[in-house]
């Protein structure tokens, strides 16, 4: 039998190893695992690297798409441009007043549009007055050039100066790189430098406008108001009419108007401004009836309030459908003529542009005489710069004749603004001038 003292011992001491629990052994690695762990790491490197590859193969292959489409638009639109309507571009600016001179001096074109046309734009109307007014700040004088509307300018689509205005020449353009092209760019109908087909672009009429301003005249032109007759006849009826002193007696419509002193309502003020008979004597008779009317418009605008010119005058203009067409806004307008409100008309003198009449294109127009020009520039219109010279002057055609600038302060034709006459200024409605 067996003793306590084994049993004892086989209890405490661990008894039979094959009974006893022994402590989990960690498992060798196996064969390769540290090889497949390598290969899987290697595997997720390889993917990541091929999501890279292709995803900057998909950038350059859309870099490469957008580029071509845009090749395809560009030489589409060179194609069918001539057959579409561009629009009018805003290319080089006229010459200004310098920046050193603009507290001394300034420049303004002033015109009167032709007659309105039923559903006629003001854009596509000529001139039928143009003026160039040198207004010198320091000497508190103002100086007008007026310009006979046959004025020859010789251009592609707009032989007289005033024709400008409704037919500015087109302009040879480069779709693909957008500029204007001179006559030496062109070759059998394409841009030299990159080939493509030459377009026609509308040009800017104003741009054109004022700088033949700028070579046939020597001067700078620092803005423009240009005035639709509709806009004049508003203009004088808000106004409540012009005084003119008449020198025959004058019927418009059903009014008659004596010889004399007379305050015109806008119909009869404008038919009285723009009649005065054919050729350039008939012309020079409508400038110089322009002086009367025009001047009595000034005087009575610039004694009014800057309230007044906003509310009863150029703002009610400005607002409607015929408003006076200019790079000034309408607050520019009103700063204008309030800094201008001690203007008198004996600091004011008119001259009409020294030429006559000439054969030129199978017509007769107007050219000014270059040295007599020259000469009146230097005179009366260029106080603050170099003095022009007679062959600088840009003339497409010249008179030799002996010519008459016509000048006149205008304190002999101001007539004092204290008439009114009860008109009606609602849009579209007739005027009637007082008994």
């Amino acid at each position: 039998m067996p003793n306590a003292s084994n049993r004892n011992g086989n209890g405490r001491g661990g008894g039979n190893s094959r009974n006893r629990t022994q402590p989990a052994k960690k498992a060798a690695p196996k064969a390769g695992t540290a090889a497949r762990t390598g290969n899987r790491k290697r595997k997720k490197n390889d993917k990541t690297r091929r999501a890279v590859l292709i995803a900057v193969l998909v950038t350059i292959i859309v870099a490469v798409l957008i580029f071509l489409i845009f090749g395809i638009v560009s030489v589409y639109r060179a194609m069918v441009a001539p057959e579409q309507d561009p629009g009018t571009v805003e290319l080089t600016q006229h010459t200004t007043t310098p920046a050193a001179d603009q507290d001394k001096v300034a420049y303004y074109v002033l015109g009167i549009l032709g007659e309105d046309e039923e559903d006629a734009p003001s854009e596509s109307k000529p001139l039928e007055a143009l003026s160039i007014l040198c207004w010198d700040k320091q000497k508190e004088t103002v100086n007008i050039l007026q310009l006979p509307k046959d004025t020859y300018y010789g251009g592609e689509t707009a032989k007289r100066i005033t024709e400008i205005w409704s037919s500015p020449t087109p302009l040879n353009w480069c779709e693909t790189c957008r500029k204007q092209l001179s006559d030496e760019e062109i070759a059998d109908g394409r841009h030299t430098v990159c080939g493509t087909t030459v377009t026609q672009k509308k040009g800017s009429a104003s741009q054109e406008l004022l700088r033949a301003l700028n070579a046939q005249l020597g001067l700078p032109v620092d803005g423009y108001f240009l005035i639709p007759q509709e806009a004049l006849v508003k203009l004088v009826n808000l106004l409540r009419g012009v005084d003119v002193n008449l020198e025959s007696a004058l019927s418009v419509g059903e009014v008659d108007y004596p010889a004399g002193v007379q305050t015109l309502d806008g119909e009869a003020a404008v038919y009285y401004a723009m009649n005065g008979g054919s050729g350039v004597d008939g012309d020079i008779n409508r400038m110089l009836k322009q002086r009367q009317v025009l001047l009595g418009v000034f005087q009575r605008l610039v004694r009014q309030t800057e309230a007044q010119l906003s509310n009863d005058s150029l703002g009610p203009l400005m607002n409607g459908s015929t408003p006076i067409l200019s790079d000034h806004t309408r607050q520019e307008m009103i700063d204008l003529l309030l800094a201008m409100k001690d203007m008198e008309p004996a600091s004011m003198t008119a001259y009409i542009l020294p030429g006559g009449s000439v054969s030129q294109d199978g017509g007769t127009y107007f050219a000014p005489n270059r040295a007599a020009l020259a000469a009146l520039v230097n005179e009366a219109f260029n106080p603050y710069g170099g003095t022009v010279q007679a062959d600088a002057l840009e003339l497409p055609a010249e008179w030799e004749g002996e010519p008459d600038s016509r000048r006149q302060v205008l304190s002999e034709i101001a007539v004092q603004q204290s008439g009114a006459v009860a008109t009606t200024t609602t849009e579209g409605a007739t005027t009637t001038a007082a008994a």
